[in-house]
């Protein structure tokens, strides 16, 4: 049964994962940052299979957040296939290929670990398209929504009933891989002038 503390850190991990994402709508709504479709999509899937890993585990309340960026990351998936980065590379088809071909692998096996592992690693790969676009497009994705966002999937490890590989390993490595991206952006963001001053 989830703890009193359990639920309030899992509503807090929850609310704060929402309020992350804020900056990133407001952003798309202005057409200021331009998401490529190939991350969000598969971000999107892991995630939904993150979540039912995590509750088999004993995440409990720690997998709120889960559940809610799956719905969020899917969403601006299918925005970022109308409105969303169009340069996409031979690497990004690359890093598609390979992250779908590992799909199979989750669905035969039948050990949550494996598949947690398997998920996460799927998940880093993910970024890449993102991580090349940023590299000569640093304005193009919000800072504070990966931010916030490893803050909040910070909370949700402690928000869990059981901490354990099964349940912790898939948000501590998108909180390092947040944190990666926006010391990226951060760092970019020195050296690169913005689309309207470089104009």
């Amino acid at each position: 049964m989830p703890t009193i503390d359990g639920e309030f850190w899992g509503s807090a991990s929850a609310i704060l994962g929402l309020i992350a994402f804020l900056p990133y709508v407001y952003a798309l709504y202005h057409k200021r940052a331009k998401p490529h479709c190939f991350t969000w999509f598969l971000w999107g899937l892991m995630m939904t299979i993150a979540f039912f890993a995590q509750v088999t585990g004993g995440a409990g309340p720690g997998a709120w957040i889960t559940a809610m960026s799956a719905f969020a990351y899917t969403g601006i998936g299918l925005y970022g296939l109308l409105h969303g980065e169009k340069h996409i590379t031979r690497t990004d088809w690359i890093t598609l290929f390979f992250a779908l071909l590992a799909i199979p692998l989750w669905y035969v096996t039948k050990n949550p670990l494996f598949s947690v592992l398997l998920i996460s690693a799927i998940d880093v790969l993910a970024f890449v398209p993102t991580y090349r676009k940023s590299w000569t497009k640093p304005f193009d994705e919000p800072i504070s929504t990966f931010a916030i966002t490893a803050v909040a999937l910070i909370l949700s490890v402690v928000a869990m009933d059981e901490i354990n590989m099964i349940t912790a390993f898939y948000p501590i490595t998108l909180a390092l891989t947040d944190v990666v991206f926006v010391i990226l952006l951060v760092t970019r963001r020195k050296v690169c002038l913005p689309v309207s001053q470089a104009a």
